[in-house]
Formats: C-alpha cells, structure tokens, sequence
C-alpha cells in the first residue's frame, strides 16, 4: 500500500514539473497527442487558471514584511484555532507538553549514559 502511495505521489511530481516546464516553453513534446496539447493550451490561456497562477506566484514570492517566506501553516487547522483549543483545553495541553518535555529529557539522561558507559570502556 505505501509503495503504491509512494508511487503515485513521485508521478505526480514528476508530471507536474515536466508540464510546468512544458507550459514555459510552450512548445509541444512527443509525448503530449495534438488534441491533448491543445486542451492544456486552452485550459492555460483561461482567465481563471491566470488567476490561480497570479495568485499563487503572489503567495510563493511573499516575504511577510521582511521575516521570509511562510514555512509553517498549522496544517489544516488555522492558527487562531489553535489559539482558541488551547484557551478550551489548557490541561490537555499542558499534560502533552509535560509528557514531551519529560520524553526528552529520558532520551537525553539515557543518552548521557551509554556514552558515559562507551567513554569508560575506550577508558580501560
């Protein structure tokens, strides 16, 4: 099942970025039929497919007021959704973070000490 999944996500990609490539150019490969070539010609020149592209080039170049790029977008849930579970659940929250926090802090001591153990038998 995963490599299926895997599959069909590399396709897509590779598709999409051979027809992005296609669509600069705007010259016909070997592997595109005539019909199908001049349906993505048509469907390229819509007003709203321009749109969408407009739209997007917008978001990609956008640099939020000189701090960058956006690179974090919560996933499908807005920020202010965020926001306002953590005000509705506060303990649940805070018992995730203490599991967390505490998680770490075993991985870091376990880590400490198998590489305390590897320094005293190099040691010997």
């Amino acid at each position: 099942m995963w490599a299926r999944k895997n599959f069909e996500r590399r396709g897509a990609t590779v598709l999409k970025n051979n027809l992005n490539k296609v669509r600069s150019q705007m010259n016909r490969p070997t592997w595109i039929l005539p019909a199908v070539w001049s349906t993505l010609c048509d469907h390229w020149g819509t007003r709203e497919f321009k749109k969408k592209s407009i739209q997007a080039k917008k978001n990609r170049a956008s640099d939020r007021g000189g701090f960058g790029g956006s690179f974090h977008t919560c996933g499908s849930i807005t920020t202010s959704q965020h926001r306002a579970n953590m005000v509705k659940f506060p303990f649940f929250f805070f018992i995730l973070t203490f599991i967390y926090d505490s998680i770490v802090a075993m991985c870091v001591c376990v880590a400490v000490y198998k590489l305390k153990e590897c320094v005293n038998a190099y040691v010997k």
